[in-house]
């Protein structure tokens, strides 16, 4: 399902093509092995105060947010094998390296996650 992430504070979307990492085996790989990753795309962690970068092989942005899911955040470009925390943080969002500065993305800001409805088939 993918999952819509919104500026809220900006107005505009920032992402299309989100995915939630649900399950221990999703958010222990995460983005792990990827050659890289669309500028459009993302990986939403919940409840995941602490990430790390071992065995990726590109840069990328990790913007955490607060239970309302306002910015607290942001790490631009890590690099692989780092590890980062922020303490009281609800939601994670892991993105291709500079998609953060690209889009405006700022801490302070307030995000929303549209979820996709399925479509409905009649029988």
């Amino acid at each position: 399902m993918n999952i819509t992430v919104i500026d809220k504070t900006a107005n505009k979307t920032v992402f299309t093509k989100a995915k939630e990492a649900l399950g221990f085996f999703r958010r222990l790989c995460g983005l792990m092995f990827r050659k890289t990753m669309p500028p459009e795309e993302a990986l939403i962690f919940y409840r995941a105060p602490s990430i790390h970068t071992f065995f990726m092989r590109f840069d990328i942005d990790i913007i955490f947010l607060n239970e309302n899911k306002q910015v607290m955040k942001i790490y631009g470009n890590l690099k692989p094998n780092r590890m980062i925390y922020c303490s009281n943080s609800y939601y994670t969002i892991e993105c291709l390296g500079g998609s953060t500065s690209l889009k405006g993305i700022e801490a302070g800001h307030y995000i929303e996650l549209v979820k996709e409805n399925p479509v409905k088939q009649e029988s």
